[in-house]
């Protein structure tokens, strides 16, 4: 008798542990069903390529802002350059002038 009731008692045990694997490997295969569900997946990837494209769209703005910046940037040295050149042919003028009265005055 008493080793019929520890046979019984070994084979609950056991059931319970069966059991408890079975609890296990089904919340494994849902786990795996929700991950492969054609809707859970679709949201997955809708989230990643819209985080994706939020990354790039900054980097694509900070670049046009820079852009630009340089543009603004390259007119305005474009627009000193000019002043300088007429500056530097005004003063050119105005020494080839001098020269000229220099030489007419040598020249008496």
């Amino acid at each position: 008798m008493r080793q019929s009731k520890i046979q019984m008692q070994d084979i609950h045990a056991q059931r319970v542990e069966y059991a408890k694997d079975i609890r296990d490997l089904k919340a494994s295969v849902d786990t795996t069903r929700r991950a492969l569900d054609p809707e859970e997946l679709a949201k997955h990837v809708a989230d990643n390529n819209t985080a994706f494209i939020g990354e790039h769209l900054g980097h694509l703005a900070t670049i046009a802002k820079l852009g630009h910046n340089t543009a603004n940037e390259t007119k305005a040295a474009l627009a000193n350059l000019k002043d300088t050149t007429q500056n530097i042919a005004t003063t050119q003028q105005q020494l080839a002038a001098v020269a000229n009265r220099l030489e007419a005055r040598d020249a008496r």
